[in-house]
Formats: C-alpha cells, structure tokens, sequence
C-alpha cells in the first residue's frame, strides 16, 4: 500500500485517531502516573504515532487503503468492488454485521457504564481528572455506539443480503479459514 492513495477522508480520520489518541496518553498519563511533562509529552506522542501505524498497517493488511473504501462503498449501494477477492468481500461483510450488532450494544453498555461512573465521580466532588477519566470513554463508546447502531445499521440487511450471497457463489477455496 502507498500512502499516496489514502484520500481527504482518509486523512482526516488518520489525523483525528492520532490527535484523540495522543490527548488520551497525555491525560491518562499525567493523571495516574503523575511524571513531569519532558516525560509525558513524547510518551504521549509516541503513542499517538503507534496508533497511525497501526491504521495504516490495518489498512495495509485489508489490500490496501482504496480496497477498503471499495468495499465500503459496495455495502453502502456501490458497485461491486472489482478485483477484491471473495475471502476479503466476506471478511468485510462479517466484520460490518458483527459491528452493527453486538459491538454495537457492547458500546453502548460500556458507555452506560463509564457515564455511571463519572456521574459517581462527579456527585463525589472528585477531582476534576478523576471525572475527565471517567467521561473521556464514556464519550468515545457512546460515539462507537451512535456509528454502529445509527449510522451504520441502516446498511446491516444489504450487508446481510450480501454476505449470504457471496458464502453461496463462492467457492470453499475462496472463503477465509474459519
């Protein structure tokens, strides 16, 4: 994969998954571990710059960054990814079903549950760290929850229609092992 064919979007959210995660490293690790900021600082970074290989890896790994957004497009009413094999058109479509379905209710129990805890925190008069880590996952679960089970769901019966289809016109060879 080159990094030339990662669009805007694409872009943007590699960006904003180094940006939310660097923030995170900074508060979680000047919070609980307390170290001076010379320390902090570039562990946070670091952290950061860890999570955009692990998306370009990601992507990498799924055929590059364009395979992805074909197959993307093809749950969401596009034409059929061409020169994508089955094994990955499947994998897709079982990825995409699973996330909008249990993920998603998963998200939303844990948002639930790290809400709970930062309200606990809040009524407490705990510091306000204390309450920034409770609400911080409870922010980004619910997000993962509101994609999975508002903006997403929509397209889980084309996702569904299509992966019945692909699991009978392909071929055992051409299906991902299990």
């Amino acid at each position: 994969m080159r990094l030339g064919e990662i669009d805007l979007g694409g872009w943007a959210r590699l960006v904003g998954a180094v940006v939310l995660c660097t923030a995170l490293a900074w508060v979680f690790g000047s919070t609980l571990a307390g170290g001076p900021l010379a320390v902090v600082a570039p562990a946070a970074i670091g952290f950061g710059l860890l999570i955009a290989v692990v998306v370009v890896v990601s992507w990498a790994r799924y055929g590059g960054y364009q395979v992805h957004r074909a197959v993307q497009r093809w749950i969401r009413g596009g034409p059929e990814p061409v020169g994508v094999p089955a094994a990955k058109r499947v994998r897709a479509l079982s990825q995409f079903i699973d996330r909008t379905g249990w993920y998603g209710w998963l998200a939303v129990a844990a948002a639930a549950i790290f809400t709970v805890d930062g309200l606990l925190q809040l009524a407490g008069r705990s510091d306000w760290r204390a309450v920034l880590l409770a609400l911080l996952p409870a922010t980004i679960w619910a997000g993962n929850a509101i994609n999975a089970l508002v903006i997403e769901r929509r397209w889980r019966p084309r996702a569904k229609a299509l992966y019945e289809e692909e699991l009978q016109t392909a071929s055992w060879t051409d299906l991902p092992p299990l």
